[in-house]
């Protein structure tokens, strides 16, 4: 697939145009590209930091969170799919966000792990196998409420998200020979 073009079934980022100005318009449409999201990716995973996390969280005065590159299967098509998500550290798993900024429905990562739970990460140049786990009950919400303690951006996700539930993905490395 060509830089451009996208596929019909792709939700776009909708903003409302007198909102911002012509510059600012033309850069959240930079940043949502395909090309974007692999310059962000390659950010991630040779310097270990996401450039997308830092300018949002720079621009919404919150600490950066750092971020892991994923690694999974398609559930449709069984390729290879990576995406670079903010995470937080719960008992030593890697805790991901299916938020999409609070969108209406789940990122396409979260069916891809649902279907198959096993996965990759890339954190610190090092790449670690993982096995997805999705976080249930009280638990979740443990995890939700240490996020909203630091982030306030997670609120907010919530609020925009109802009445879909977003998503919390406890990845656990495995061990391995690498």
């Amino acid at each position: 697939m060509k830089y451009g073009t996208e596929p019909e079934n792709r939700v776009k980022f909708e903003f409302d145009e007198e909102e911002f100005n012509v510059f600012q318009r033309l850069l959240i449409k930079f940043f949502t590209t395909r090309l974007w999201t692999n310059l962000d990716i390659y950010c991630v995973r040779f310097f270990g930091g996401s450039v997308s996390t830092k300018l949002v969280s720079m621009s919404k005065g919150l600490p950066y969170q750092p971020a892991v590159v994923l690694k999974s299967i398609g559930a449709k098509s069984g390729k290879i799919r990576t995406c670079a998500l903010p995470y937080v550290m719960d008992n030593g798993r890697y805790c991901v966000f299916g938020s999409r900024a609070g969108g209406p429905i789940h990122p396409a990562w979260v069916f891809n792990l649902r279907r198959n739970p096993s996965c990759w990460i890339w954190l610190k140049r090092k790449r670690t196998p993982c096995r997805a786990e999705e976080a249930k009950g009280e638990e979740r919400q443990r995890i939700v409420d240490k996020v909203k303690a630091r982030y306030s951006l997670m609120e907010e996700y919530e609020r925009k998200a109802h009445p879909r539930v977003i998503p919390v993905i406890m990845l656990t490395p495995l061990k391995s020979k690498y």
